[in-house]
């Protein structure tokens, strides 16, 4: 009688937790539940947050090796206070952070540090407002996953070697790059947008960039990438330098370059790629001074088109060759002062062209 029907008590809180909490700590795992910063994550194992924490005098510190921490969708907020970060894992394997956000502390969001580290992940997690990267987890091999890192003082995003960055937004972050990874990465599904400073996507060596979008970089380039790199189906925006930049020893294939130079530099324009490279297949429209240029020798350009490049210092230029030793084959050209500029390869490499 005194705990059944008008006895007042609320069946989904009888024992100080709701019905979602109760399921969720009747998983498999044994998970601790974690009420303040100051709480110690110093054991492997599985932890969840209770509450927002904010003005918090320090972050969450995690000290040891193979922990998953949730944040069931709270917030850890800094208030713009001195502490130099709202979660650690500095130097340590396999831990997971996901569902939540992290914001207006003085340097990083979410901290990793250690090259040597391996296997950070961070997953649906919001880094908004810190004063340095939103998310740094510099550790190999690691995943960054549906994240949102905004209006930070520098990298929106970074993850180290080997690492894959899938389906993120890194917006209005202020320098560095909005994106950024080490050598040997993938890149796919990521958008960028109003990055401030540098590059909108830097891509270390030998990575994979796949269906990225990069929108209105006001620093450099849309996408900029390293030696190695294949780019696939990437859109370059309204970026204030280069759409997109490749180094050298690079694969680009359907990427679209529209609207890049903003900042009318002679010499720049929508797509950029260096010696020993291949671009097939892409498309240039309505780039400052250049469509695509071809920076080097020994690269192949085959079927890609360019048009209506705006004129910078009475230079309007659909594709331009540093070099004649390449090849150009079944490319199309219109509505550039000039369509083929530069030092074109002799005949025999030089192809089944198009202008009008």
């Amino acid at each position: 009688a005194a705990d059944g029907a008008g006895s007042g008590l609320d069946a989904d809180t009888v024992d100080s937790m709701h019905a979602n909490q109760l399921i969720e700590a009747a998983s498999d795992e044994v998970r601790t539940p974690i009420s303040s910063t100051s709480d110690p994550i110093d054991q492997p194992g599985s932890y969840y947050l209770t509450q927002n924490l904010s003005g918090s005098t320090q972050g969450i510190d995690i000290t040891a090796n193979n922990v998953t921490l949730d944040l069931m969708g709270f917030t850890i907020d800094g208030g713009g206070s001195v502490n130099d970060y709202g979660i650690s894992f500095h130097g340590y394997d396999n831990v997971t952070i996901k569902n939540g956000t992290v914001k207006g502390f003085a340097y990083n969001g979410i901290y990793q540090g250690l090259s040597t580290a391996k296997y950070g992940r961070v997953i649906d997690v919001k880094a908004l407002e810190n004063g340095l990267f939103g998310i740094r987890v510099v550790g190999s091999n690691s995943l960054i996953l549906r994240c949102t890192a905004g209006e930070n003082g520098a990298y929106g995003i970074y993850a180290g070697v080997g690492s894959v960055v899938k389906e993120n937004t890194a917006y209005k972050n202020q320098g560095l790059s909005g994106i950024a990874t080490g050598s040997g990465s993938t890149l796919t599904q990521n958008t960028v947008y109003q990055h401030q400073s540098d590059n909108g996507i830097y891509a270390g060596t030998a990575s994979t960039l796949i269906n990225n979008t990069v929108q209105d970089t006001q620093g450099l380039h849309g996408i900029y990438a390293l030696n190695g790199a294949i780019l696939i189906n990437n859109v370059a925006f309204q970026n204030k330098g280069w759409g997109i930049y490749a180094t050298y020893s690079n694969v680009l294939r359907g990427n679209m370059a529209y609207s890049n130079n903003q900042s009318q530099t002679a010499d720049q324009g929508g797509i950029r790629r260096g010696d020993d490279s291949q671009a097939i297949n892409n498309t240039a429209d309505s780039n400052y001074h250049t469509a695509i240029y071809l920076d080097g020798d020994n690269t192949v350009l085959r079927d890609n088109h360019a048009t209506d490049s705006l004129v910078v210092s009475t230079v309007s230029q659909c594709f331009y060759f540093s070099s004649a030793d390449n090849a150009a084959i079944g490319n199309t050209a219109t509505e550039c002062t000039i369509e083929f500029a530069g030092l074109l390869p002799p005949i025999s490499r030089f192809r089944d062209n198009i202008e009008w």
